[in-house]
C-alpha cells in the first residue's frame, strides 16, 4: 500500500505503483497529516505493520505516530532534498511544531475522517 500526502509531488518520474514489481499495489492520495494517515492505515486498511519511506527529518515522528496508533512501523529515510539546502532547512524546522501537534493528536485521541473500511490490503496480503 502506498500512501502519498495529498500535497506531495509524485515520487520520481512515474508513480511508485507503476515502478513496483508487485502486481498488487494499492495507492491512495489521502494523507491529510501523518496522524490521520497512520490511523487510516490501521483502522481503514487493517495495517498492523508498515515500512515507511519519508524525508529523514520526518521519519522519527512518522514512526512514533504509527506505533502509537497500533501500526508496528520501521522506516527508511531519504536525504535527497538536501540538494536544496533552503527547502531542507525550512522543512526540517517545521518538525518542531509538527511534533507538538503529534503529541496533541495522540493525547487527545483526535478522530480524523477515515472513510469506509477497505479490504484491498487484506486481499493483497492473502493472495
Amino acid at each position: 500500500m502506498l500512501i502519498q500526502d495529498k500535497c506531495a509531488p509524485p515520487p520520481g518520474p512515474r508513480p511508485a505503483s507503476e515502478r513496483s514489481p508487485l502486481s498488487d499495489v494499492y495507492s491512495f492520495i489521502a494523507g491529510v497529516d501523518t496522524y490521520a494517515t497512520c490511523v487510516r492505515a490501521h483502522r481503514v486498511f487493517g495495517a498492523t505493520e508498515a515500512i515507511l519511506t519519508s524525508q529523514t527529518y520526518h521519519l522519527p515522528r512518522a514512526i512514533a505516530t504509527c506505533r502509537s496508533v497500533g501500526v508496528d512501523a520501521w522506516g527508511v529515510g531519504d536525504d535527497s532534498v538536501k540538494r536544496n539546502a533552503t527547502e531542507w532547512r525550512q522543512d526540517s524546522l517545521r518538525e518542531w511544531p509538527a511534533n507538538l501537534k503529534m503529541a496533541w493528536d495522540l493525547l487527545s485521541r483526535r478522530q480524523p475522517l477515515l472513510g469506509p473500511t477497505e479490504t484491498s490490503l487484506q486481499q493483497a496480503m492473502n493472495s
